[in-house]
């Protein structure tokens, strides 16, 4: 917890009596740490610390009462507006200034004008309430004193017949919420909240805190592990020697950097799941973070669905944004699944006003890696690099052994270890074996020799492939799959370009020759497609994710030529970032078009092992739909044989190009 000014309450209301001073102390502040402030942000504090500032003065509140503004959360990094501390306790208070509120579709948003337009946003209560909860969860200090701690919202500009606001809100705790005639009430909450001043510089007692899981989220966590015996009841025992490692290097005071290595399926994130619990349960601050906002909202929601977590453990799944400046993290341990989407070329962007410190000014400048290694005791990185689909994935194992080298000389008195673990090698998804991943290996790697229909990899039992005719008989697949009760999903390459034309869903759809409709998914949490589309998932979106059964479109960017698999990176669309631009240039030097290469490979593999029963293919290139059928056939066997009414493609092939 920080904040960037700290009053007592009869120095604030001396300050912010003028707002614009006071507005300019925070921002010259705010700049100066690394943040812009947009000019909303500056009539926002103007308009709502005077207003607050006017309510306060002549009060009998205690004015050796303390006053914290924009307090940084512990884990999050996300800001509050007021934290007043009294002896007796603390109230969070946002404000708001909003004029007129209306109800959304999602209870937990409201809609309301913010930015120049018509937004939903976050139930004001429920944002408080979130701040309470970490503050709660993770303040040592907070914890060990018993302080009592209460949220309150104060929409300063609105009566409550102004605008449709609703009162109770699922999840906002024990947060008030009050409007601009409820001054009086506000000020009766804080009396009784607050009591006398606090003896001593409570605030900045709470901001040198460490940041410690408290003792009721360890309480939760004892049914998850097995503390006893260090091990884990959610783990496979071929984890169980690799978990058992980590956990001794963990409980070690000498910082390390921890990197853990495997293929699709091996079970990363899992291992990296229970780390976490177990960190929390032994009372380490501990966060794990992801390579991709999509693999994090996928873990969000897989573990909101298992149901029985406190809100405390979702606090530790963080976006790696809010690792760059000028969050200086206290965790000790941090753990990063889908490493390789980390990039040497991440730069924090700064505001133009920046007046930086040179030893502010070089942190800045450091890449996201070095940000970690910096940042925390332990660092645990998963890391697959046949995972790497842009060429803006940097890192890789030479890129952490460079990191460690570098941060040991930079930072003598905190040196690293790098401890290069055994990799993972058991298949959590395919049915369990390794056989069909092992022969999608084969099948993409550049520089081994031709396969032949000899050299079909057996796939264990349970795991079915087929490879069909048409883009609609994937779907009509992935359709019975569904109405059994299984989950799916549809992804492709991404070769074929976003329409422009108005008829098109928000400009999104796409089709694939007369008779396929789909749209690219943007959003992490998307709707469902509209009625006649069907939602297309690239790499980004599913990669680190999983299904029953998955639908793959392999575009025309991999094709089948002279005995061999190879890629064609001008096929590629040219809205697909994560090519970087190559595939839009009329030449490659050679090392471009081995990254490219790669990167289509790399694209298709990681597309080709998220089914944990089954896939089905169509390929765009009619020459490769043959030779993945040859190399497959072989191989058939009764649990691989194709569904009744699905025909494994086994002659006609009409993949229209768009």
């Amino acid at each position: 917890m920080e904040s960037l000014c700290r009053f007592t309450l009869q120095e604030f209301i001396a300050r912010a009596q003028d707002g614009s001073r006071l507005a300019g102390l925070l921002e010259t502040r705010l700049v100066a740490a690394g943040y812009p402030v947009t000019e909303g942000e500056y009539r926002s504090w103007q308009n709502s610390l005077s207003a607050l500032a006017g309510l306060l003065s002549g009060t009998s509140l205690d004015p050796g009462i303390q006053v914290g503004l924009e307090v940084r959360m512990p884990l999050s990094g996300r800001r509050a507006d007021v934290i007043l501390a009294g002896a007796a306790g603390l109230v969070v208070l946002e404000l708001k200034q909003w004029r007129q509120v209306s109800p959304s579709s999602d209870p937990c948003r409201v809609m309301t004008r913010t930015g120049g337009c018509l937004q939903a946003v976050l139930h004001p209560c429920l944002q408080a309430a979130g701040y309470v909860s970490e503050l709660a969860s993770w303040n040592q200090v907070l914890q060990e004193r018993a302080l009592s701690l209460h949220g309150a919202v104060w929409l300063h500009n609105m009566d409550r017949q102004q605008g449709e606001l609703p009162l109770e809100v699922p999840g906002s705790g024990s947060v008030s919420l009050f409007f601009a005639g409820d001054g009086g009430a506000l000020i009766r909450c804080l009396q009784s909240s607050l009591g006398p001043a606090p003896a001593g510089d409570l605030l900045g007692l709470l901001q040198s805190a460490p940041v410690r899981p408290g003792p009721g989220l360890r309480r939760l966590l004892t049914d998850m592990i097995r503390p006893e015996t260090g091990g884990s009841s959610g783990l496979p025992a071929l984890c169980q020697p690799l978990f058992a490692q980590i956990l001794s290097i963990l409980k070690d005071s000498r910082p390390s950097l921890m990197v853990v290595t495997g293929g699709c399926g091996t079970g990363k994130t899992a291992l990296a799941l229970q780390l976490l619990f177990h960190c929390l349960h032994a009372g380490q601050s501990c966060l794990l973070t992801f390579g991709t906002a999509g693999l994090r909202h996928y873990m969000r929601d897989q573990l909101d669905t298992a149901g029985g977590l406190p809100p405390a453990v979702f606090q530790t799944l963080q976006p790696l944004a809010v690792f760059g400046p000028p969050v200086h993290r206290q965790a000790e341990v941090i753990l990063v699944d889908e490493a390789h989407r980390l990039t040497r070329r991440d730069r924090p962007i700064l505001p133009a006003k920046a007046v930086l410190s040179p030893d502010l000014d070089c942190c800045l400048r450091a890449p996201m890696l070095d940000w970690l290694a910096d940042q925390s005791r332990h660092l645990v990185l998963f890391l697959d690099e046949s995972q790497r689909v842009s060429p803006d994935d940097g890192c890789t194992l030479a890129d952490i052994r460079r990191c460690v080298a570098l941060h040991n000389r930079t930072h003598p008195q905190r040196r690293k270890t790098l401890r290069e673990l055994p990799p993972l090698r058991m298949q959590l998804r395919c049915a369990g074996g390794a056989g069909f991943p092992a022969w999608v290996d084969k099948v993409l790697d550049r520089a081994g020799e031709p396969l032949q229909s000899t050299d079909a990899v057996p796939v264990c039992s349970g795991y079915e492939f087929h490879i069909l005719p048409t883009p609609q008989a994937v779907v009509r697949a992935l359709d019975r799959k569904k109405a059994a009760g299984d989950s799916v999903r549809l992804c492709a390459g991404r070769c074929w370009p976003q329409s422009r034309q108005k008829p098109e869903p928000e400009g999104r759809g796409f089709h694939i020759g007369p008779g396929f409709r789909g749209i690219w998914k943007t959003d992490c949490r998307q709707a469902p497609a509209p009625a006649g589309y069907r939602l297309v998932d690239s790499v980004q979106d599913i990669q680190g994710q999983e299904a029953d059964w998955t639908g793959v479109f392999i575009g025309p960017d991999l094709v089948y030529r002279h005995d061999r698999v190879q890629t064609d990176w001008r096929a590629r669309s040219v809205s697909d970032r994560l090519m970087g631009g190559l595939q839009a240039r009329v030449r490659l030097r050679m090392e471009e078009q081995e990254e490219a290469d790669d990167v289509i490979r790399n694209t298709y593999r990681v597309l080709l092992t998220r089914a944990r029963k089954g896939c089905f293919v169509w390929c765009a290139d009619r020459a490769l739909g043959r030779h993945l059928q040859a190399l497959f056939a072989p191989a058939a066997s009764p649990s691989s044989a194709s569904l009744p009414g699905l025909p494994v493609s086994a002659g006609r092939e009409t993949g229209d190009r768009n």
